[in-house]
């Protein structure tokens, strides 16, 4: 199979080109995850969807904006196309997302972008039951990925210890701990997706980012993250995330 990888600041995402059977794609994300260690989530294009221009699912089956934002850079790169505005549809949402961008970078493949996220369904607190009591967290869902919010001095052990049963006890898709610090606007980012059974502390977390705008709404915010900067604007009505990707072929598998 062959893939791009695609890098927005670090959330390294390797979008899968060649058709696949989707009984297959598990397996496919599996073994590149296990070939290439950098690689933290894996999305397939396919036939467009939705009156999209570009589609694709991701392995997991959750709603990804950094991989939105890939699969738009992509579009624009096979057109040979600078900028431009395009209507991507990701797995985890009903509708196609427009996304804008702009390449910033004669010498390689790097655009900067602006994703239209979907707004969450629901912020509503949950109960969770883990390995130290209760714990009663805000979570924003979004339908194909939910994400708790908590503060960032939370332990980050106790995160990894109990964030799969967390998502198994909300039933969602994927499902993320937002450890965040408003007064600094430094998040840190724990992502489990079930389906792979993969967790990963994420450089950036497009949709994490979203969470926080929705909490905060509204805000115009630059939220420091691991991997770089993201611009989160919210309002009542909408969610604009900002960001940027580069993108590299990857190795057949």
């Amino acid at each position: 199979m062959n893939y791009i990888k695609a890098d927005p600041q670090g959330n390294i995402t390797a979008i899968v080109t060649d058709p696949s059977d989707p009984k297959d794609r598990i397996r496919i994300a599996s073994g590149i995850m296990e070939k290439d260690r950098t690689v933290e989530q894996v999305a397939f294009v396919i036939a467009p969807e939705n009156g999209s221009d570009i589609s694709i699912e991701m392995a997991g089956g959750e709603f990804c904006g950094n991989a939105a934002l890939s699969a738009a850079a992509l579009f624009f790169l096979r057109k040979g196309a600078k900028k431009g505005t395009c209507m991507v549809s990701v797995s985890g949402t009903s509708r196609s997302i427009p996304v804008s961008v702009e390449r910033t970078d004669p010498e390689k493949p790097t655009f900067r972008g602006a994703v239209s996220m979907p707004l969450p369904k629901k912020i509503a607190p949950f109960e969770f039951n883990t390995d130290l009591g209760r714990l009663t967290l805000n979570v924003v869902d979004f339908g194909g990925i939910s994400h708790a919010v908590t503060d960032r001095t939370a332990d980050r052990e106790f995160a990894e210890r109990n964030i799969a049963a967390m998502c198994f006890q909300y039933g969602s898709e994927a499902f993320g701990l937002m450890l965040f610090d408003r007064e600094t606007c430094i998040l840190d980012p724990l992502v489990y997706v079930p389906a792979l059974d993969s967790m990963f502390w994420e450089k950036t977390c497009a949709s994490g980012t979203a969470a926080i705008g929705a909490c905060f709404a509204p805000a115009d915010l630059k939220i420091k993250e691991p991997g770089g900067v993201l611009g989160i604007s919210s309002r009542d009505n909408y969610l604009l995330l900002e960001n940027q990707v580069t993108l590299y072929p990857g190795p057949a598998c």
